[in-house]
């Protein structure tokens, strides 16, 4: 199968690697590293794969358990970013050289891939516009949603001021009427006191 670390034939250096550096599953310079809790190191997706068919630590037969896997120290990090590389395609022509966390920035703009990574870019690239294009499909469709939501809501509104004028309207005429008969009361009990007055 492909490896998944980094081929110690990309090393500048390869004399000044550390052991600790290499993956025990694909004997190459780690990538995305993980630590078990023995304090091994593997590439990530290395260790992931080994786990779909073993549930014992390939170094010490220990059983592994998912939670306690985790990432490295920021030293163990430090180390690999920091390792002096050659580009994988330099095969092709390629001249440049740099440390190893710099290489994916020039890979994607590496002018000597072979047909089989250019392939690759294309395939990747035509991926990426496929899943724009259904990103944009489920926006336009929420889009519609939204709108026919907006309508809705704008509807429910229209409705309600019309309920509340409607509400304001009525409670203004009972107000009205409730003055009126306030002060009709009002003048008929001054007139029967008048009136009561006047009989003494």
């Amino acid at each position: 199968k492909l490896s998944m670390g980094l081929e110690t034939d990309l090393l500048v250096h390869p004399e000044r690697l550390s052991p600790q550096l290499i993956c025990p599953i694909c004997t190459q310079v780690l990538k995305n590293p993980v630590q078990t809790p023995s304090e091994h190191l593997f590439c990530e997706e290395e260790l992931l794969e080994w786990m779909t068919i073993s549930s014992f630590c390939p170094v010490t037969k220990l059983q592994l358990i998912a939670q306690d896997i985790k990432k490295p120290s920021r030293i163990i990090l430090n180390m690999l970013a920091e390792l002096e590389v050659y580009c994988p395609n330099k095969g092709n022509g390629c001249k440049w050289i740099g440390l190893n966390e710099q290489l994916s920035l020039h890979l994607s703009t590496c002018n000597c891939k072979g047909p089989d990574e250019l392939r690759k870019d294309i395939a990747e690239r035509d991926n990426r516009i496929l899943d724009l294009l259904g990103r944009i499909e489920v926006l336009e469709l929420k889009c519609i949603e939204l709108d026919e939501e907006n309508r809705h809501l704008k509807g429910i509104i229209a409705d309600n001021n019309r309920k509340l004028r409607i509400f304001n309207a009525l409670t203004e005429s009972k107000q009205s009427e409730l003055i009126s008969t306030h002060e009709k009361s009002s003048y008929s009990n001054i007139n029967d006191a008048d009136e009561a007055d006047s009989t003494h």
